[in-house]
């Protein structure tokens, strides 16, 4: 009688081996599939709901004039040039420099180049105006804050 059911046990379970490893196997073609789903995938980031994401953003987001200012050459502006781990300026702006903390304590435009390694620049205007970045190519990395 046990040498019958260790029998039906083992028949059973290459049975069941089988079935599994027949039923796993894939047989359509997975190039169509994920064409497919790349195609949806990119119809989809263009709209948001029922309606365009270009739509959306110009119902959410508005700008004023002063948004659209392009003249920054014309304010003699303040040149920060950046050297790896510390920075240089040139210009009328007030700028402190310590180590690669970079602050900038009143109004006016700031032209930024170069490459600061773990650094920041810190905004701090004492003064109403509006302080303007000119990111000129700059390369600003941070480990520890935000780089700007």
């Amino acid at each position: 009688m046990m040498k019958k059911k260790s029998m039906f046990l083992k028949a059973g379970s290459m049975i069941l081996c089988s079935i599994l490893l027949f039923s796993c196997s894939k047989t359509t073609d997975s190039t169509n599939e994920s064409s497919t789903i790349a195609a949806v995938s990119t119809e989809k980031l263009s709209t948001i709901g029922d309606k365009e994401v270009s739509e959306v953003i110009s119902e959410t987001v508005s700008y004023s004039d002063d948004d659209f200012y392009t003249d920054w050459e014309s304010e003699n502006p303040t040149y920060i040039e950046l050297n790896g781990t510390s920075a240089s300026f040139d210009g009328t702006g007030a700028v402190f420099v310590t180590n690669n903390l970079i602050t900038i304590r009143a109004a006016g435009v700031y032209v930024i180049n170069g490459k600061l390694d773990d650094g920041q620049i810190v905004v701090d205007a004492e003064d109403k105006g509006n302080v303007r970045l000119v990111l000129n190519g700059a390369e600003i990395n941070s480990f520890t804050q935000s780089p700007i």
